[in-house]
């Protein structure tokens, strides 16, 4: 999330403005999710798709951080695509390749 890059690239007064921002731009932003899952079970379409995919990776990146808290539907999209055995699959392969647990980092 944009957030890490705030710490690593600014300083002084310039990343507490965009640490504050980032959030209220997120929240916005994962609030239109939300509302697009009101009736439906994945992004696209009726089926799973890669544009599934490619949201599960985006919400990967804010999953230690309460941004996906007040949006209820949002949480259960994000456990729906991790759940899918191919997840799982690659997740494991990945923890391997890095040498870790699968759990930490999860």
């Amino acid at each position: 999330m944009c957030i890490d890059l705030i710490e690593m690239f600014y300083s002084g007064k310039a990343a507490h403005k965009l640490h504050a921002e980032v959030p209220k731009l997120a929240r916005r932003w994962l609030g239109n999710v939300e509302r697009r899952l009101e009736d439906r079970e994945w992004i696209a379409c009726d089926d799973f798709t890669v544009a599934d995919l490619m949201m599960a990776c985006v919400l990967r990146g804010i999953r230690k951080t309460d941004l996906m808290e007040p949006f209820p539907r949002l949480k259960a999209y994000y456990e729906r695509c991790l759940a899918r055995p191919a997840w799982q699959r690659t997740l494991g392969l990945y923890a391997k390749r890095l040498g870790v647990n699968v759990d930490d980092i999860r």
